[in-house]
């Protein structure tokens, strides 16, 4: 076997192996952080009491945009029993229109009601959401904004008893 066809035959083999390695190699995290695992969805509220965010930490984001920016909620859309928020209807500040999924169904039943009751429709909120496939599918990755509604958490359940 010559240089040449060594080379073409090294070239054929490791190409495929090498897109592969290339494809697999780990993800772009958003949100990252060491101490969680990969989509942790968290109700968050500013030390100051001002903000209220549910923020989803270690999304992968491999081929997705993600973008960040002020939105109106224009609707609120309720999963199949009509209990809990699963999407919502938001207007951005160029008057485009886009349905997304909320990541409010990986919170705790009590979190998750606190959410379903911050974010309501009319309210501007900032969003960082992420644009994934060929199509474009949207998903909201965190959502904030500014209230001092946040309920107080850390009663005691003892003390409830008394």
């Amino acid at each position: 076997m010559n240089i040449k066809n060594i080379n073409n035959f090294l070239a054929c083999t490791l190409s495929p192996l090498l897109l592969a390695f290339s494809m697999s190699s780990h993800a772009e995290l958003v949100n990252k952080n060491p101490n969680m695992p990969i989509n942790t969805v968290l109700l968050i509220s500013d030390v100051k009491g001002e903000r209220v965010q549910v923020k989803t930490f270690n999304t992968e984001a491999m081929g997705c945009n993600v973008l960040e920016g002020m939105m109106k909620i224009e609707r609120v859309i309720l999963d199949e029993d009509d209990r809990h928020t699963e999407k919502m209807t938001f207007r951005d500040m160029n008057n485009k229109k886009t349905t997304m999924p909320v990541p409010f169904s990986l919170l705790s039943n009590v979190e998750r009601s606190w959410a379903d009751d911050i974010f309501q429709e009319n309210d501007w909120v900032l969003l960082q959401y992420e644009f994934c496939g060929s199509g474009g599918f949207p998903d909201v990755i965190t959502i904030t904004k500014h209230t001092n509604r946040f309920p107080k958490a850390g009663i005691n359940i003892s003390e409830l008893s008394n």
